[in-house]
């Protein structure tokens, strides 16, 4: 059974990274990195990338070099599509995913961990959010193409990590996908969730596993659908909120006390408040972007 504390916790984390834009730093576990392994860490990055482009911009009177990434999948439509990755320095920790007729942004963003071709078809990017100096996050988001638009088939937390005095904590997801196409992918999930304290009885270490459907027509992973008939307060990504109902039959990620809701093209990160209302939490949103 898991405590009420780490369901109220849970919930706080996913508010903090809709409306704080004063987060402490970046994930902790990457700090202090040799110049040697973070040119070494880039160049992993690029790796899968079809090309690197340098560009410049101007902060505080200086200019300031950062590249974008471009990776080349098919679409779902049979076509090829090309998806560029870029942040631009001092400009709101906010990273930019990009095809000529569409665009994402993840807000409150500190670095890339993994840019991966899990197929032909679909790209794989883990990212981490910024957080507090002894907590770590990473998340792991699935993009696809579809006639000229992204599919977000799947994002999720794949790594929560943190240290407090007498306590560690990990969670840590990994994912293997099967099957060719679309017509018989599935997407296998192994989870870890561990705690190590000085009290014996808040010590555990758990695995399980989870195999998620590919719905072809909407191309999102998910391993149940829900009814719902309720009104859930929505989060857009910058810190607004508005009453948004839900009626009908909604895909579902349920992983343990971690659940994600499928609606308007995106998948929201889900918890409740203190009434009960349901509150939906996007990590990534459309946006219009400029380079």
């Amino acid at each position: 059974m898991i405590p009420i504390n780490r369901i109220s916790i849970i919930l706080c984390l996913l508010i903090f990274y809709v409306g704080n834009n004063k987060a402490h730093a970046q994930l902790w576990k990457y700090i202090g990195d040799t110049p040697e392994k973070e040119k070494a860490f880039e160049k992993e990055l690029s790796k899968e990338a079809s090309s690197v482009i340098t560009r410049k911009s101007i902060a505080y009177g200086d200019t300031f070099s950062y590249d974008t990434r471009i990776y080349t999948i098919n679409s779902f439509d049979g076509h090829p599509a090309k998806i560029s990755l870029w942040e631009k320095p001092f400009n709101g920790h906010v990273f930019h995913i990009d095809i000529p007729g569409d665009h994402l942004v993840i807000g409150d963003f500190s670095g890339l961990a993994k840019v991966h071709h899990l197929s032909n078809d679909i790209l794989e990017i883990v990212y981490s959010p910024r957080g507090g100096s002894d907590q770590g996050y990473d998340n792991v988001l699935l993009l696809g193409v579809d006639k000229g638009k992204f599919c977000v088939l799947m994002e999720i937390l794949s790594v929560n990590e943190y240290e407090m005095p007498g306590e560690y904590g990990l969670y840590q997801l990994h994912l293997k996908l099967s099957g060719k196409t679309a017509d018989n992918y599935q997407l296998a999930l192994h989870i870890r969730d561990l705690v190590k304290s000085n009290k014996p009885k808040k010590s555990f270490d758990k695995s399980s596993y989870t195999l998620l459907k590919f719905d072809k027509t909407q191309h999102i992973f998910y391993n149940e659908t829900k009814i719902m008939d309720t009104v859930a307060a929505m989060y857009d990504g910058i810190g607004n909120t508005k009453k948004y109902p839900m009626k009908g039959v909604y895909p579902r990620i349920k992983l343990g006390v971690y659940d994600y809701f499928f609606a308007n093209r995106l998948w929201y990160a889900a918890g409740k408040d203190t009434t009960g209302r349901l509150i939906l939490v996007p990590n990534t949103v459309n946006s219009k972007s400029k380079k």
